[in-house]
């Protein structure tokens, strides 16, 4: 999906509140607040040119009593003084002070220089593009000037998280409105994504139809939908401005064929097609460069002999039948990214020749003593052997450890950078041996340990031997391995006792190692009394460990 942060949570709020733009708002207090708006931006481009920090929080009550006293005090309003319980003065403000200093313009008339209101139309669209859609369109009250700034955004996402249809059919009211508004300008974006239902076929058909006429380039239909799913109009099909499509929720079937000359990022999730449709897909996308499929159904043989497309992501197929297999051939791509669940659909990948770059991950829900789990891991990796760069997940790496402890050891390979993501228990570490041990030419790893995958007490049959407490070492040394990066998000006091004997074995088997990154920050800003007692002690240990490698330097963060 896009990389845009798209933050959901802050706008499950429901359908937008249009009164606002009908002027339901109290006058005096819109004026107020208008006010209160400009001053305080003045004083903080003030602040900024004359090179001073924001104001804190005791100037700007001060600056508020000022700006209270211009307003109420010089059209005549006497103040009232009392004292309070510290023995300090303070100032009661009636009614009639109040209303006065609201239905008062003559600090508005003062502000002979909105400097922020003075910014080109430009600049402004560009600031409220880091908004979303409700608090952009919410800057409409703030003076003439903005009124209808926040229709010219080149990007429009709406988001209705609710399953309620009542709400939905605001939601949909709403972005019909928008839409009006919105018509006409230029438009590299629009996503929408709520919880469709077939109700609402003809709304997202005249959705379609407007990112057409406005030729969109980015088009995002997330349709989350329990049980309906959405046909894509024959008149998607047709569309050279299209240069990225996500789709979610839908049927895919075109009748002709498919002409998406400029498309080159396509993500599709829960989408019904097959080969064929697939095959005009490709056949209709000469520039596609990246594919991405989650959970789709009805395909069992993906052939990719397109050199073009270079990067495909394959996610969960969990639900369907799990003695079904989606065949892979894809000669050409560089880059593959494999999320599967290990109860779902499985994965064969009979030509990857050309991949440079592989990541795979099995969801965490699984027995990692399957039988049927553990020969599809073997088959997986083994067709992984020649990638240069492998990053491995947590499920993946959970399945690799158990293979571990029973003696499976993996061939050699030709790899140069190893990515590991683990959890910070030491049952991870005969995985991650394993690893290494098959990695002869390794010359970057990176360790990225977390709580994320506690150890699974489920593990079939551990054996004393398979136990922690067992030594481990590395069978190999590593001649290439120069650099050596650790990275922890566990909230602990100090690296845990995997960490250390990570760190040990790397340091004794890396004959060329010049650079150990070891992330302390998690460690430092503990909040334990001890920590700065346990971070002396910890650089102590690594300093003590032996180093086959003279230039080895190990840096602590």
């Amino acid at each position: 999906m896009s990389d845009e942060c798209f933050d959901r949570e802050s706008r499950s709020g429901g359908a937008f509140d249009w009164s606002i733009f009908l002027g339901s708002v109290d006058d005096d207090h819109v004026v107020y607040k208008r006010k209160r708006f400009h001053y305080q931006v003045e004083q903080e481009v003030e602040g900024q040119e004359s090179g001073g920090e924001e104001f804190g929080e005791q100037e700007g009550e001060e600056e508020e009593e000022k700006f209270a006293a211009e307003e109420g005090g010089e059209e005549g309003v006497e103040e009232e003084e009392g004292v309070g319980e510290e023995g300090e003065n303070y100032r009661v403000e009636s009614d009639e002070e109040i209303s006065s200093a609201l239905s008062s313009n003559k600090r508005v008339k003062q502000m002979s220089v909105d400097r922020l209101s003075a910014l080109p139309d430009s600049l402004l669209v560009r600031i409220l593009s880091f908004l979303d859609m409700k608090e952009a369109a919410m800057t409409d009250i703030l003076s003439k000037r903005w009124q209808f700034l926040w229709t010219g955004l080149p990007k429009l996402k709406f988001y209705e998280g609710s399953s309620r249809t009542e709400k939905i059919s605001k939601f949909v009211a709403w972005v019909h409105r928008t839409l009006v508004i919105c018509s006409g300008h230029h438009l590299e974006a629009f996503e929408i994504d709520f919880g469709y239902d077939k109700c609402f076929a003809s709304d997202v058909n005249v959705w379609v139809d407007f990112t057409l006429k406005n030729k969109v380039k980015d088009v995002a239909l997330l349709l989350n939908s329990r049980k309906d799913l959405y046909l894509l109009p024959q008149m998607m099909y047709s569309n050279s401005s299209l240069t990225r499509l996500s789709v979610e929720g839908c049927i895919i079937s075109p009748k002709r064929t498919v002409e998406w000359g400029s498309l080159t990022t396509l993500y599709l999730d829960k989408v019904v097609l097959n080969e064929h449709v697939i095959e005009k897909i490709f056949s209709g996308c000469p520039a596609l460069y990246e594919l991405e499929l989650m959970a789709c159904t009805g395909l069992y043989y993906l052939k990719i002999d397109y050199q073009s497309l270079r990067k495909l992501k394959i996610g969960y197929w969990k639900g369907e039948n799990c003695e079904t297999c989606l065949d892979i051939s894809a000669p050409y791509i560089h880059t593959l990214q494999i999320s599967l669940h290990p109860r779902g659909r499985r994965l064969r990948l009979t030509n990857v020749a050309s991949l440079v770059r592989a990541n795979i991950d099995f969801e965490v829900d699984f027995d990692p003593g399957s039988l049927k789990l553990i020969g599809y891991t073997k088959e997986l990796f083994n067709s992984l052997q020649h990638v240069k760069e492998l990053e491995v997940g947590y499920g993946f790496l959970e399945v690799l450890s158990m293979l571990a402890v029973k003696g499976w050891r993996l061939a050699h390979s030709g790899r140069r950078r190893l990515t590991v993501h683990a959890s910070k228990d030491e049952h991870r570490i005969p995985g991650i041996l394993c690893l290494l041990e098959s990695s002869p030419y390794l010359e970057t790893m990176d360790i990225s340990l977390d709580e994320f995958c506690e150890f699974n007490e489920d593990w079939v049959n551990i054996s004393p031997a398979a136990s922690y407490s067992k030594k481990v070492d590395l069978q190999n040394e590593l001649w290439h391995l120069k650099t050596v990066n650790i990275t922890s998000s566990a909230d602990s006091d100090l690296p845990s006792e995997g960490v250390l004997t990570l760190a040990q074995l790397l340091l004794q088997r890396a004959r060329v190692l010049e650079k150990m990154v070891i992330d302390t920050g998690k460690f430092v800003t503990s909040s334990s009394a001890n920590v700065a007692s346990n971070y002396i002690r910890i650089s102590q240990m690594l300093l003590s460990y032996p180093r086959s490698s003279p230039k080895a330097v190990v840096l602590l963060h």
